[in-house]
């Protein structure tokens, strides 16, 4: 893929899988340029729009939430909040852990955790990932004064326009930003709706409760699958390695 906006290739050391940021072992991690270049690319659409406000950033199949934290440190200013749901509920303890790494006490509480593995077993790797922390650290204390950034993690199921808007508790997404189950790490479970749809077309039918009008969904998955619903405007499809992502405005 060409990148139209995240075209540098620039040091994410401290924003990698596992460092500071929790890895939840089995849950492949989507990298930080694609998901800056997504979210790049679909705010673009939205100020095209004439939309300006910081944006609401939701993503109902959210995995441990790391791809979303990563925006919130790479585009603070853009994102007002970040909203998190996935159907299992220790997949959601650690979306909270790390979207709880964007509020200052949660990551000094993640420095505590660093410097004690430091003293206990004087690895270079825990002390790199305490330097990484410190630096967050800074840059958490500086933005937040600016834009304190909100956050919200629920269990809901992903086909259930109900639970999402009750998680949700009203508010609806400008931007939904979901790298979607493709059967290697990760699987559909229990999605219940209309008979004979994909999993990925119910999904799709129970955003409309989560997204406001014109909003948009940018769907990360795998070649098997297609990101259609009648509802929505493909505005476009692009391949990212074996992923492929399609970027769909609501329209009705």
């Amino acid at each position: 893929m060409q990148y139209r906006y995240a075209t540098e290739r620039e040091n994410y050391a401290d924003l990698s899988s596992g460092r500071v940021f929790y890895n939840q072992p089995g849950h492949p991690a989507l990298p930080v340029r694609l998901a800056s270049e997504i979210f790049q690319r679909g705010l673009a659409y939205l100020r095209a729009e004439g939309f300006t406000s910081p944006c609401l950033i939701y993503d109902p199949c959210c995995g441990g939430a790391y791809h979303l934290g990563v925006l919130g440190f790479l585009h603070w200013t853009e994102i007002h909040e970040i909203a998190a749901s996935d159907i299992d509920p220790e997949t959601v303890c650690f979306a909270r852990k790390n979207l709880g790494l964007l509020r200052s006490a949660g990551m000094q509480q993640r420095i505590d955790e660093l410097q004690s593995l430091l003293a206990r077993y004087g690895k270079v790797s825990h002390r790199d990932a305490l330097e990484s922390a410190r630096r967050m650290q800074a840059q958490i204390q500086m933005m937040a004064p600016q834009n304190e950034l909100k956050t919200a993690v629920f269990q809901a199921n992903a086909a259930d326009g109900a639970g999402m808007t009750a998680g949700l508790q009203g508010r609806r997404a400008d931007l939904v930003i979901s790298d979607v189950p493709y059967g290697q790490h990760s699987h559909w479970n229990n999605l219940a709706g209309e008979s004979g749809a994909t999993p990925l077309f119910q999904m799709l039918e129970a955003l409309r409760c989560a997204l406001r009008p014109g909003g948009l969904a940018a769907i990360i998955c795998d070649k098997s699958q297609k990101a259609m619903h009648p509802a929505y405007q493909r505005l476009e499809q692009f391949p990212a390695g074996k992923r492929r992502v399609a970027v769909l405005r609501l329209t009705a």
